[in-house]
């Protein structure tokens, strides 16, 4: 008997996102408090940014496990692109790794990438890897698939001059037809149980520098 998982929502266990979003939250409320009341005194020179580079777990915004680089020809707007580590977070089997992961795409930033905003939310479109399957004991289904994701996310700002944060975002990947074919051929496999369907969201959460 072999078990399969896939990893469009297997990477980087969703508890695991989960509890480190609700963590970097309570660290951005405490981090914030003094930056609330320094600009009570003051009001700081707004700076714009360019180059937006962060760190941090999740498929579509950095690969796996990795980073995603930014540039921002205008405040509103950028161009994006991520590479990271792929692999499987299983309960019972441990890690598996995957290869590498990729997504290129843009983003639409709400408001803008200045220092202005302690908080930004954004809207945005990627297109690479999205999904995969991975069966334990039977490599032949080990594959990934590549595909567009839209995505929302929030990026949470501290500092004088606004240029580290928190970026969490919320995806949802539109798989492709391979992926639904190799879904169906899983199905049938007799020898093949506890097939897990991929969750519909994909949680991304890391740290960023802005420059």
């Amino acid at each position: 008997m072999k078990r399969v998982v896939f990893f469009s929502d297997s990477l980087c266990n969703r508890k695991l996102i989960i509890v480190i979003i609700i963590s970097c939250i309570f660290i951005q409320v405490c981090c914030t408090q003094d930056t609330l009341i320094f600009h009570t005194r003051a009001k700081p020179e707004i700076k714009r940014h360019w180059i937006d580079l962060g760190i941090g777990a999740g498929l579509i915004d950095y690969g796996g496990l990795g980073m995603k680089l930014s540039f921002l020809p205008i405040a509103y707007f950028s161009i994006d692109g991520s590479l990271g580590f792929l692999y499987i977070s299983d309960y019972y089997y441990g890690f598996h790794s995957m290869g590498l992961g990729w997504n290129v795409g843009t983003t639409l930033h709400i408001l803008p990438s200045t220092s202005r905003y302690l908080v930004r939310p954004n809207l945005k479109i990627m297109y690479g890897v999205n999904a995969g399957t991975y069966v334990i004991g039977k490599s032949d289904y080990n594959k990934i698939f590549t595909g567009w994701t839209p995505g929302i996310g929030i990026e949470m700002m501290f500092g004088k001059k606004r240029k580290f944060g928190w970026d969490y975002d919320f995806n949802i990947p539109i798989k492709s037809s391979a992926f639904h074919d190799q879904y169906l051929m899983i199905k049938q496999e007799h020898d093949i149980y506890e097939i897990r369907k991929p969750w519909p969201v994909i949680l991304s959460c890391g740290f960023h520098f802005e420059f």
